[in-house]
């Protein structure tokens, strides 16, 4: 899918929703839900044929509910037990808190989180009345990942600006919308009452419905989602691992030696530890930013440090989308810039080589290469530990989980981005872009 820029969010001058909400308000929030709701009801109309032969029925029942301020029911349940958004397969509804979650998810991540989670109710919607899937008989992890999908597969519309009411660019919009989704997790996919699947498992089924579509969710088999979940991680090491490192001078230069071990260059930049002073030529993007002047890299240790401190739990939220690995994929976007400075200013450069180091098609090339850098196994190195990012924890990682099986397809797609020489080749199928340098927190 390539890159996009623009606007995201909700049409100027669109048709009120032509849906009706029981016990809305005709707030913000519950606005954008109806909006939501009647543009999957147009996509689905228009691809249903693609999950079953049946004839498409929309969700016609629609409750919202203000978690703050009241305490209803939704399915039998009282809402005060139902994580912010839900669909009840009995009575064919789809519910939402627009007191606490919508107003938090647009506030976070931007409106389009709200289309995302009523995208991903709808979805198991879809799946009950296709009947794709035996609640009975399969685990609910299955039931999620197949929603998770057909989310992907409604923004895949959205993207390729098919939806009259909704647009997403494929940068800050997408990355919102991947955040809001990383945010919804299970700590210890281990455990029986794990449901929704860790942060990877979210992203690789949202994934295949935005490069695949409706119909590859519909063929989601739980073989092939165990084969995708074999090699990750599932817990932390032991009780006390929360997956977090220090800010350090000495965890920044293991960063630094991972992506020459990623990227051999015999002149990568120099790092100054000095407030992120802004460069010569007046560059500045604190805590991190690389100079070309000097070949260098600023680093404000202190707001790099704060910048990566992982909150306290959301009472919404298992976690936010923050952690260590906000620092260190920062520092190693930085790092690789600088060793693109240096091929292009390289005596032996060729034009035809050149690669941009400014605007969009750069900042595509670097965050490509970091998130092929970011899934590499932590290694030991002379007896001491070399820092790479598969196993922290508490890290960003690419958008998609690629199976190795479709790695030739993928091999080369930073390279055709940026213009790779073969030493900065992506060579790792599994990652393409890292979600605005945010961590996946809880992933064991």
């Amino acid at each position: 899918m390539p890159p996009s820029d623009g606007p995201s969010g909700l049409r100027e001058a669109v048709d009120p929703p032509h849906v009706l909400v029981i016990g809305g308000t005709g707030d913000i929030h519950d606005t954008l839900a109806g909006h939501a709701i009647t543009d999957l009801q147009r996509y689905w109309s228009e691809h249903y044929h693609h999950v079953s032969p049946d004839s498409f029925s929309p969700v016609t029942t629609l409750r919202s509910w203000d978690s703050t301020a009241e305490v209803t029911e939704f399915c039998g349940v009282p809402t005060s037990a139902i994580g912010g958004a839900a669909y009840c397969p009995s009575s064919h509804e789809i519910g939402w808190d627009r007191g606490a979650l919508l107003p938090f998810v647009a506030t976070e991540f931007g409106d389009m989180a709200i289309p995302l989670i009523l995208a991903h109710e709808y979805g198991h919607a879809i799946t009950t009345s296709a009947r794709l899937l035996d609640f009975a008989a399969q685990a609910p992890f299955m039931w999620e990942q197949q929603a998770d999908c057909f989310s992907g597969a409604y923004m895949r519309d959205v993207v390729h600006d098919n939806s009259p009411r909704f647009t997403l660019n494929t940068t800050t919009g997408l990355d919102g919308v991947l955040a809001a989704l990383l945010a919804v997790h299970d700590v210890d996919v281990t455990s029986p009452e794990s449901g929704h699947g860790s942060g990877f498992d979210r992203l690789a089924a949202f994934r295949d419905g935005l490069e695949g579509g409706p119909a590859q969710c519909a063929e989601l088999s739980a073989e092939q989602l165990e084969e995708r979940r074999v090699n990750l991680p599932t817990t932390f090491a032991h009780a006390l691992d929360r997956g977090e490192l220090p800010i350090t001078h000495g965890t920044i230069e293991l960063v630094t030696n991972s992506v020459l071990e990623k990227y051999p260059h015999p002149h990568p930049p120099g790092v100054v530890y000095n407030g992120g002073q802004p460069c010569g030529d007046g560059t500045h993007t604190p805590p991190v930013t690389y100079c070309a002047d000097g070949h260098t890299m600023h680093i404000d240790l202190s707001e790099l440090a704060s910048m990566s401190t992982a909150p306290q739990p959301n009472s919404l939220f298992a976690a936010e989308v923050r952690g260590d690995f906000s620092a260190f994929s920062l520092v190693a976007s930085r790092f690789i810039l600088g060793i693109h400075a240096a091929d292009h200013h390289a005596p032996d450069h060729h034009a035809a080589d050149e690669r941009p180091l400014e605007g969009m098609d750069a900042a595509l090339a670097i965050t490509c290469l970091t998130g092929a850098w970011s899934p590499q196994p932590r290694a030991k190195t002379s007896g001491e530990s070399t820092y790479r990012p598969a196993t922290s924890t508490r890290r960003s990682v690419s958008y998609f989980s690629t199976p190795r099986s479709q790695a030739m397809s993928q091999e080369y797609q930073c390279r055709a981005v940026s213009h790779e020489p073969a030493h900065l080749a992506l060579d790792s199928a599994e990652a393409k872009r890292i979600a605005n340098y945010r961590d996946n927190p809880g992933l064991g």
